[in-house]
């Protein structure tokens, strides 16, 4: 796949099988059918919790600094945990809501705990 995307033009890209779920019209070779409905399309989506601890602490990193240099990020997330953080939260989402965020936004970022 690094091929693929290095004939089109992009760089230090690469592809990490383990992990990686395709499902329907995204993904390498695929264009979407189409386009995002206004106020769910993101660039880059979240969802999931935070805590005060340090296992934490290196996913809230990517966060805060994604946010720093300004992508259109979206945390989904209880507003709470999130608020602390000086991060604005939308309403947590599970099933439906979850996969509809997953298929409309370009990237959606996995941040495990460390363990």
């Amino acid at each position: 796949r690094e091929g693929e995307w290095f004939k089109l033009g992009l760089r230090n890209v690469h592809y990490i099988e383990e992990g990686c779920m395709h499902l329907g019209d995204r993904g390498m070779g695929h264009r979407p059918k189409r386009l995002a409905p206004p106020g769910v399309s993101h660039n880059v989506s979240f969802q999931g919790t935070v805590y005060p601890s340090p296992f934490d602490l290196p996913r809230v990193q990517v966060l805060v600094h994604l946010l720093d240099k300004g992508f259109d990020l979206a945390v989904y997330g209880p507003h709470a945990e999130w608020d602390s953080l000086n991060i604005t939260s939308r309403p947590p989402s599970y099933g439906a809501p979850s996969h509809v965020i997953h298929r409309e936004s370009k990237v959606t970022l996995s941040l495990s705990r460390l363990q």
